[in-house]
């Protein structure tokens, strides 16, 4: 099933005393980018939680965060580090001393001084540290489940999108290869006009002749219209296949682009410009979408 590279997931549970939040952010990336932050003392969860991660996804940068929150329950509360205090109290006497302070430190200063207060986690049991591990990374694979279904639901609207879009090409191509004869035909009654003009006045015709020729094959765009046909063909086949599918539909976005500039820039008639804007207009959303595709 298509995946967009763009979700968002959070799951919770109670391990003991302890509740465990697991949040998952997915976005753009050419490659998977993992971001794993893990709480202190779990670090060495971080290669099975990037492992785990990679079952499920193919590119996109996600960056996930666990938190660890001991339930309220009796025991619970904060200490204070009365050695840090001290010093502070004994550096801020310093400073006032030397004449570069003014008061008492505040307590709101106090209190969101680094590792002055703790929250006391004697909640959790000494021994119940190896089941909180292996609770982080059953929430994680739970997580990472509720991103995958957000991804695989954007993906679906926006392969619904590219289907839409490649419809609106394809109906610019079924245009232009029908007005394309009439177009050939002004052009060459044009080019009859003007060698009329040229008619006894010296010209090789044979020179001249060759000179239409090669005119008139470096304004045909059949063969742009054929190779874009058979672009939309590919992609239309791309979308309907199984696994990561973004890279490929990327690079068939770029070709189509190329045929579409080729297709401009041999246009000569007025009605064929106005179908190339809206041909290269139709490419570009086309990309922009394809982009958002894992």
């Amino acid at each position: 099933m298509r995946q967009s590279m763009t979700g968002f997931a959070r799951f919770e549970r109670l391990e003991g005393d302890v509740q465990i939040v697991w949040q998952l952010k997915s976005v753009n990336h050419r490659f998977l980018d993992l971001a794993i932050r893990l709480p202190d003392g779990y670090a060495e969860l971080e290669i099975a939680a990037a492992t785990l991660l990679r079952k499920y996804f193919a590119r996109g940068r996600i960056e996930g965060h666990v938190l660890l929150s001991p339930v309220l329950r009796q025991g619970f509360g904060w200490s204070v580090d009365e050695q840090v205090l001290g010093a502070l109290l004994q550096v801020e006497e310093r400073l006032q001393s030397l004449g570069g302070g003014r008061g008492r430190m505040s307590m709101e200063c106090l209190m969101r001084w680094p590792g002055l207060v703790c929250e006391q986690r004697g909640v959790v049991a000494q021994g119940a540290q190896e089941a909180i591990g292996s609770a982080i990374l059953d929430t994680l694979e739970e997580a990472a489940g509720q991103l995958l279904a957000s991804r695989q639901g954007e993906g679906r609207n926006i392969c619904l999108v590219l289907e839409s879009l490649l419809d609106q090409v394809a109906g610019v191509l079924v245009r232009l290869k029908g007005i394309l004869p009439t177009v050939r035909g002004q052009h060459q009654e044009r080019l009859r006009e003007r060698l009329a003009e040229f008619a006894g006045a010296g010209v090789d015709e044979d020179r001249l002749g060759q000179e239409i020729v090669f005119f008139l094959n470096r304004m045909d765009v059949a063969e742009e219209l054929d190779r874009l046909m058979i672009h939309i063909g590919e992609m239309r086949s791309v979308l309907s296949s199984s696994g990561a599918v973004g890279r490929r539909l990327d690079f068939l976005c770029q070709e189509l682009n190329r045929e579409a500039n080729t297709f401009c820039s041999k246009s000569q008639d007025s009605e064929l410009s106005r179908c190339g804007v809206d041909l290269k207009t139709f490419v570009e959303q086309l990309r922009e979408q394809v982009q958002n595709l894992e």
